[in-house]
């Protein structure tokens, strides 16, 4: 009788110990999904779309900004602003901005034309 008992508490205890690893195994993958869909896209995403309305001297402008980022990107680590970047290549002419933009870069290491 005693034996039969035992038995039934491990096996109780089994059963609890699955449940527990199969809600927590779930619970993983549902933060896993919810942090993957939770990406920030703010202006520097629109502002890679207005890029590609630019005039042709602007992206020309950016274009060779964005040559000039990776160059310095190769000797020196840059935390992805672009003051930071102006910074560091003060040897650079950075035309200004057109009027109501800044400059930003993107999460590609490109060099795009913000809103202010």
């Amino acid at each position: 009788m005693k034996a039969l008992k035992i038995q039934n508490q491990r096996s109780v205890r089994g059963a609890v110990l699955v449940r527990f690893a199969l809600a927590l195994s779930l619970a993983v993958m549902a933060g896993l999904s919810l942090s993957a869909g939770c990406k920030q896209h703010g202006p520097v995403k629109a502002a890679a779309d207005q890029s590609a309305n630019a005039s042709p001297e602007e992206s020309a402008t950016l274009a060779q900004l964005t040559r000039e980022l990776r160059r310095t990107m190769i000797r020196q680590r840059l935390s992805g602003s672009f003051e930071e970047f102006a910074a560091v290549r003060s040897d650079l002419t950075i035309p200004p901005p057109p009027p109501g933009k800044k400059y930003a870069i993107s999460k590609k290491w490109k060099v795009v034309v913000v809103d202010r």
